[in-house]
């Protein structure tokens, strides 16, 4: 059965890396980027319809990986956050729900105590340990085994 990894990239987040990282035989790579023009909302829109599509696709979601962009302000935050919980609902039933990694970035400050604030949030709040959001500082191959 083939595993897939969905990476979610907000406009201006550090994608490349992950995708690299996650490129393995038997394994697909769904790349969903945010267009630099549109809005949150109508990007986890297409999000949520692109996870839908997947859930009729006969392949094993494996991870789930949002990539941080620059915006760190309020409405991004509780966006963000909208979003995670929608996955996490989306995958909660199941046998094997995917892990969500939630990527800050590579560097300290504000995207890192917000994607820090969003998985403490879920982790008060989600019941089963092994869909609780994980925070990453980038793809290294450390973060993609333990996966």
């Amino acid at each position: 059965m083939t595993q897939t990894t969905v990476l979610i990239a907000e406009s201006d987040s550090r994608w490349v890396e992950w995708a690299r990282a996650s490129r393995k035989p038997q394994h697909e790579l769904i790349l969903v980027v945010q267009h630099i023009e549109e809005s949150q909302s109508v990007f986890f829109s297409r999000v949520k319809e692109r996870l839908e599509r997947l859930a009729q696709h006969a392949g094993q979601l494996c991870r789930v990986v949002l990539i941080g962009g620059s915006r760190w302000d309020g409405p991004a935050l509780a966006a963000r956050a909208q979003m995670i919980r929608g996955i996490l609902a989306r995958y909660a039933r199941r046998a094997l729900p995917p892990q969500l990694l939630l990527d800050a970035g590579a560097t300290q400050g504000p995207s890192l105590i917000g994607m820090r604030a969003i998985a403490a949030a879920f982790d008060e709040g989600v019941a089963s340990r092994s869909t609780h959001p994980r925070v990453v500082f980038g793809p290294l191959s450390t973060n993609l085994q333990a996966a």
